[in-house]
């Protein structure tokens, strides 16, 4: 168990490790093309709009790694696992702007038994989402609880899906046409609490991550 949660530990540095610096760069790019239309006098309307643009995701990405670093200081100095309304979860993810997400009735009730890093699994998917996603625009949220056990948490996007061929590969390091860390990190998080995910949509219906959390995981509150 030491060994594992050692490696865990190497994983989670490195894998953030990446993902600031890849923010960075991002701040920086996107600060210096600013400038540089700035400098120009913003001779048009298009180039202001550009330049608004840059700002967006500067603002974005500083808040992704501010996120991120908050989430490693978080682990660091003590990540057990505590119970966590699933809406709390939510409100705690720094999420793209164009993609819409929205929940079925209900899942307010939920509590989960997660590690501080939980915020990160629901970051990654709507990243995934937008990065693979091909146009999509929305991510719906829903749940079951068969015969009232464990109980499976749904993300379905309307993009393009995964191929079947793919379905098992995306979670592998290095899997993709970005860093391929996102969805290797999203189960590693997972995995510290006994929680599994897989994809299990239909290709050309769009992606539809299956979350299954263990009986003694999740508590549903009344309301």
């Amino acid at each position: 168990m030491k060994d594992g949660l050692s490696e865990f530990n190497g994983l989670l540095i490195g894998t953030m490790g990446h993902d600031v610096n890849n923010g960075l760069s991002a701040i920086i790019l996107r600060a210096g093309l600013a400038k540089s239309l700035i400098e120009e006098n913003l001779e048009c309307a298009a180039e202001l709009q550009e330049v608004l643009d840059c700002l967006d995701a500067i603002v974005e990405a500083s808040e992704i790694v501010g996120l991120q670093v908050d989430s490693l200081k978080k682990y660091v100095q003590g990540g057990r696992s505590f119970w966590q309304p699933i809406m709390d979860i939510y409100g705690q993810s720094v999420l793209p702007k164009d993609i819409k997400i929205t929940a079925e009735e209900g899942l307010e009730r939920i509590y989960l038994h997660m590690n501080p890093l939980a915020p990160a699994v629901l970051e990654n998917l709507v990243n995934n989402t937008k990065l693979h996603g091909q146009k999509a625009t929305t991510i719906h949220v829903s749940y079951e609880i068969p015969e009232e056990k464990e109980l499976s948490i749904f993300c379905r996007d309307n993009g393009i899906g995964v191929p079947p061929e793919k379905k098992r590969l995306i979670f592998n390091k290095g899997f993709g046409d970005n860093t391929g860390l996102g969805l290797f990190y999203t189960r590693a998080i997972l995995e510290i609490d006994g929680i599994q995910i897989s994809e299990i949509g239909e290709y050309g219906e769009g992606a539809n991550f299956e979350i299954i959390v263990p009986q003694d995981s999740y508590i549903m509150r009344h309301q």
